[in-house]
């Protein structure tokens, strides 16, 4: 369980990097 949530945890980063990328 602990891996899933740092592999959700990975990806929203990338969502959230990237959307703060695209808003800038």
């Amino acid at each position: 369980m602990k891996k899933l949530f740092a592999v959700l945890g990975l990806a929203l980063n990338q969502l959230f990097s990237l959307d703060l990328h695209g808003i800038e």
